[in-house]
Parts: structure tokens; C-alpha cells; sequence
């Protein structure tokens, strides 16, 4: 992580004017996804692709001896690929289990002050404005914030658990 990004500890952790997040790029755009839903990030390596899946589904990774499924957000939000770029994946806490999700690169922690979070009503963005949080004012920066815990596991688990219900299905 980089050396500017901030220390957190329980007293900052605690404090409710603050939303601490985990910044990353993504297509040379800035985002933010709440800190605490994430478990850890590690370097993008080997996915094991899965038959029958949607486009944004990459596969799945071993994580210490377990199977975790891996998103690429850059495909869920219609974005371009960036092919041969030093990805990562932020493996994101979710109510149906660990999800890992693509990124182009980790960027650092911070605390945004609620006060500088501009709420997303009447936004057009690629993102479902159901896990659209608002835009956040970081010095001289807009930070997109997303629910990434949320926005990963409805209808992307949903669709992984259909798919292979179907594989065993056939065989």
C-alpha cells in the first residue's frame, strides 16, 4: 500500500463523521468501497475460468484453501480492459461469503467527512445507483463510492449458484 495512505485506528474506526474507505483506479477512474467490508487484497494471479458464466465472471482463485469466485468490474461496469496492467483483487466480505473483485490498482485508506459526500440521486453512471453511495470530496479529488460488498454478491452469486445448479444438471 502506498506510503501516503492513512493509519486507522479503533478511535478513527469509531467515529461516525467519517466514512473510511478503501480507494482504487479503475479505468483511470477513482472509487471507494467502504473499508470495513474489506478482507484483504492480494496480486492478480491465475483465475480458474468456469464454464457457462456471464462475461464479468473471471473464475475462481484458492485463497488459503478456499474457493473464492472473482469478479472483473472493470467488464460488470462497462469499461474498456486494460490487459498487461499490475491488477489486484480486493477480496470483499459479502453476506453469501468471500467475493473477489478486479481492480487496476490499489490506491490508498482514507477518511472522507460525511459532509463532503454528495448524495447519488439524479446521476447517470455505469454503476446501479442501488450501490452508487454518492461522490466524495478528497482534497483535490471526486471519489466514486460504491458498495462493492453489495454490488458483488445479488446478482452475481445468484447467477454463479444458477450456473452451476445447471453444470450438475447435465452430467
Amino acid at each position: 500500500m502506498p506510503s501516503e495512505a492513512k493509519r486507522l485506528d479503533s478511535e478513527t474506526l469509531t467515529d461516525d463523521s467519517f466514512h473510511e474507505c478503501i480507494l482504487f483506479s479503475l479505468g483511470g477512474e477513482l472509487y471507494g468501497t467502504p473499508l470495513l467490508s474489506v478482507r484483504e487484497v492480494i496480486k492478480l494471479g491465475e483465475t480458474k475460468p468456469v464454464p457457462y458464466m456471464v462475461q464479468h465472471f473471471k473464475g475462481v482463485i484458492n485463497l488459503r484453501g478456499q474457493i473464492v469466485s472473482v469478479i472483473d468490474l472493470r467488464v460488470k461496469f462497462g469499461l474498456a480492459p486494460t490487459p498487461g496492467k499490475n491488477n489486484m483483487i480486493l477480496i470483499v466480505e459479502t453476506a453469501e461469503g468471500l467475493l473477489g473483485a478486479i481492480i487496476d490498482d490499489l490506491v490508498s485508506v482514507e477518511k472522507i467527512p460525511k459532509a463532503d459526500i454528495a448524495p447519488a440521486t439524479g446521476l447517470e453512471t455505469k454503476v446501479p445507483l442501488e450501490f452508487f453511495s454518492g461522490i466524495g470530496k478528497l482534497e483535490d479529488r471526486l471519489v466514486n463510492l460504491i458498495d462493492l460488498a453489495g454490488c458483488l454478491s445479488s446478482e452475481d452469486l445468484r447467477l454463479v449458484k444458477s450456473n452451476q445448479v445447471k453444470k450438475e444438471d447435465k452430467v
